[in-house]
C-alpha cells in the first residue's frame, strides 16, 4: 500500500479512533486508580493518628500531663515512626520532638525538615499530618510524616503517564493490526468485483471473515450477483430463442407472401393470404410477448408486489373462472382446498401460472376428463397442485417440457407455442417454489409447494 492510500485508509482512521478511545479510557481508569489509592493512604494515617491518640489518653492520660509525657518520651524510644508534643496550659514543651506547635484543634498539616535518609536530602521540608486534641491541662499533638504518600504519588503519576502512553501505542497497533487485516480482506472483495465488471459473471464474493455481519453481507452480495446472473442469462435465452425458434414461422411469412405476390391474381385470394398472414403474425407477437414476460420474471420483476395471499381463494378464482370452458369442452373440473393455506407472493402471476396448468389439460386431455384443482396444507407448506388423466407427459420428457418451446410430439398438432409451461417454472423460480411434474398414471400431476406464510398477515 502506498503511501498516500495508506493515510487515507481505513487502517490509519482505525488506528486513531483506537487510540483516543483507549489514551480517554486509560487517562481515566489511572486518575481513579491514582486518587482511590491516595484517598485511601491519607485515610489510613488518619486512623493511625486516631487510634495512637486514644491509646495515649487511656488510663489517666488526659487528666495527668505527667503521666502522658511518660507515655510520648516511652513511644520515641522505641523509635515509632510518629512524631508527638505534649504542652501544657501555659504552651511549655513537656515532652516530644515536634518541632512546630499547632493551635487549632482537630487535624491539619505542618512542615519540619524532612530526615537525612533513604532519598530524602536534610535540605527538604517534610509535610507532617497532626492530630491536636485539647487538654483540660495543656494539649497533646501527635503526627505522621506524609513523605511515603508523596513518594507514592509521584510513583502514581509516572504510572499513569506511561501506561497511558503504552496502552494508547497497544491501541495504535492493534488498531493498525486489524485495518490492515480488514483492508487485506477487503482487497479480495474488490480484486472479485473488478472480475465481475470485466464480464466473469459467475464469479463470487470470497468469503471475508471477521464476523457474522460481513458472512451476512457477503451472502447478500453473492445472492444480488445471483440474480445479476440470471437477468443476463435470461436476456441470452430471450436472444436465442428469438434467433432460432421465430425464424421458422417468420421464414414461413416470408415465403407466402413473396408467392402472394408472384403468383396471386385475384383479390379474394390476396387478401385470403393477408389474413392468414396477420393471423401468424398475431401469434408470433404473442410468442415475442410470452417470451419476454418469462425474461422479465426471471429477473425479479414481481417481487416488489408480494404480499399475503390466501391459496384457497385464489385457486377458486382460477376454477370460476375455467369452470364453463372445461364444461363447453367436455370435461370435469373439480376444487377443493383446506382452511389457512396461506401464502406469500404476487397473486396476479400465481393465477396466471395455475390458469397455464389449467388450459394445458383442458386443451390436451380427450373428452370427458376429469381434472381437479387443490390447494392443501403438506408438512408445513402450502401446496397447490392441478391433476388430470389425459395422456400425461412420458417420464423421459417431464424434465424437459418446462424448457422453452419444447412440445411433445402428440401435441405438435394443437394450437400453442411451448412456452405455457416454462412461464409457469420462470414464476414458480420467482416465489422460491419447488414445481413438480409427475405422472398420474393416467395422467398428470402438476405440484408447487410454497412456504406457509402466517395467518396473521392475511389479517393484516
Amino acid at each position: 500500500m502506498t503511501a498516500p492510500r495508506f493515510l487515507a485508509s481505513s487502517a490509519l482512521r482505525l488506528a486513531a479512533v483506537f487510540a483516543v478511545i483507549f489514551a480517554l479510557g486509560g487517562a481515566l481508569m489511572f486518575t481513579a486508580f491514582y486518587w482511590s489509592v491516595a484517598s485511601y493512604a491519607n485515610a489510613s494515617i488518619r486512623d493511625d493518628l486516631r487510634t495512637e491518640t486514644r491509646i495515649l489518653l487511656s488510663d489517666g492520660g488526659a487528666e495527668n500531663p505527667a503521666i502522658l509525657a511518660r507515655r510520648v518520651a516511652s513511644r520515641i524510644q522505641a523509635a515509632d515512626a510518629l512524631k508527638y508534643l505534649v504542652l501544657d496550659a501555659e504552651g511549655r514543651v513537656l515532652a516530644g520532638g515536634l518541632p512546630a506547635r499547632p493551635t487549632v484543634a482537630g487535624f491539619s498539616e505542618v512542615t519540619a525538615p524532612a530526615p537525612p535518609d533513604g532519598r530524602e536530602t536534610s535540605g527538604e521540608l517534610a509535610t507532617i499530618e497532626v492530630l491536636v486534641t485539647q487538654l483540660p491541662r495543656g494539649s497533646l499533638v501527635v503526627g505522621k510524616s506524609t513523605y511515603a504518600i508523596h513518594e507514592l504519588r509521584e510513583w502514581m503519576g509516572l504510572l499513569t503517564i506511561w501506561g497511558v502512553i503504552g496502552m494508547t501505542v497497544l491501541a495504535a497497533i492493534g488498531g493498525l493490526a486489524s485495518g490492515a487485516v480488514l483492508a487485506r480482506r477487503l482487497d479480495r472483495v474488490n480484486a472479485a468485483t473488478a472480475r465481475i465488471m470485466q464480464g466473469h459473471l459467475s464469479d463470487r464474493m470470497p468469503p471475508i471473515g471477521l464476523g457474522t455481519e460481513f458472512e451476512a453481507l457477503r451472502r447478500n452480495l453473492n445472492r444480488m450477483l445471483d440474480r445479476l446472473e440470471a437477468s443476463m442469462e435470461a436476456i441470452r435465452h430471450v436472444s436465442s430463442d428469438i434467433a432460432h425458434d421465430l425464424r421458422t414461422p417468420l421464414n414461413r411469412l416470408r415465403h407466402r407472401l413473396e408467392h402472394a405476390r408472384a403468383n396471386l391474381t385475384t383479390v379474394e385470394a390476396f387478401q385470403a393470404t393477408v389474413d392468414l398472414s396477420l393471423t401468424e403474425l398475431d401469434q408470433t407477437l404473442d410468442i415475442f410477448a410470452a417470451l419476454l414476460r418469462i425474461a422479465q420474471i426471471e429477473a425479479g420483476a414481481g417481487r416488489s408486489s408480494f404480499g399475503p395471499i390466501d391459496a384457497g381463494q385464489m385457486m377458486q378464482r382460477v376454477f370460476e373462472a375455467y369452470q364453463p370452458v372445461a364444461e363447453q369442452a367436455g370435461h370435469v373440473l373439480e376444487f377443493r382446498t383446506e382452511t389457512g393455506a396461506a401464502i406469500t407472493g404476487d397473486e396476479d402471476l400465481l393465477v396466471q401460472m395455475v390458469s397455464n396448468l389449467v388450459e394445458n389439460a383442458i386443451v390436451h386431455s380427450p373428452a370427458p376428463a376429469h381434472i381437479g384443482l387443490d390447494a392443501r396444507i403438506e408438512d408445513g407448506r402450502v401446496i397447490l397442485a392441478v391433476r388430470d388423466n389425459g395422456p400425461g407427459i412420458p417420464s423421459a420428457d417431464l424434465s424437459k417440457v418446462t424448457q422453452r418451446f419444447y412440445r411433445l410430439d402428440h401435441s405438435r398438432g394443437s394450437p400453442g407455442s411451448g412456452l405455457g409451461l416454462a412461464l409457469v417454472a420462470a414464476i414458480a423460480a420467482l416465489h422460491d417454489a419447488r414445481l413438480s411434474l409427475q405422472s398420474g398414471e393416467p395422467g398428470l400431476v402438476a405440484s408447487i409447494g410454497f412456504e406457509r406464510a402466517t395467518t396473521e398477515s392475511l389479517a393484516a
